[in-house]
């Protein structure tokens, strides 16, 4: 499992696929503002594998970069779980 954040993750199958943020957003569209504060981390990433399979399917991510930033985004969630829970 990769500890590169879901943003960078995003951010570098964006831009190997030579989007601007802006084009992307159009091409999935969503807000290029918010797409933007998902790329740097000021908005969290979806919860569901099926609301991130919607940000990333159209950049054709191969099976393991498709794992990376959908493990990317449950660990955001699954750290704030632990922290509101009290685990360790």
């Amino acid at each position: 499992m990769s500890d590169v954040p879901f943003g960078k993750l995003l951010w570098t199958l964006i831009k190997h696929r030579k989007y601007s943020l802006r084009g992307y957003g159009l091409k999935i569209g969503m807000d290029s503002g918010n797409l933007c504060k998902l790329v740097n981390g000021d908005m969290k990433p979806p919860k569901s594998r099926a609301h991130v399979w919607a940000v990333i399917g159209a950049l054709c991510p191969t099976d393991l970069e498709a794992s990376e930033v959908i493990e990317a985004a449950y660990k955001i969630h699954a750290e704030e779980l632990k922290i509101k829970w009290g685990i360790k």
